[in-house]
């Protein structure tokens, strides 16, 4: 009966290991999900801005003209 209960024991602690791996694993995604909806915000904010003023827009323009003709024309 001690063997089985040892055996038991050895698989529960593997569990809970890999259990805490796997919650390390997703804290540390969440994490970087964060840092990049930040990131996001950051660049849209910037886009706003940029879009506001004459030379900003003028600047769009010109980029998505260059990605337009960068894919080829459709």
């Amino acid at each position: 009966m001690s063997v089985d209960m040892k055996g038991i024991i050895e698989e529960n602690s593997l569990l809970k290991n890999e259990l805490l791996k796997t919650l390390d694993e997703k804290e540390k995604l969440v994490f970087l999900c964060e840092e990049l909806l930040i990131e996001k915000q950051d660049i849209e904010r910037k886009y706003r801005s940029l879009r506001n003023s004459k030379l900003g827009r003028l600047t769009i323009w010109y980029w998505e003209r260059r990605r337009k003709f960068k894919n080829g024309p459709k």
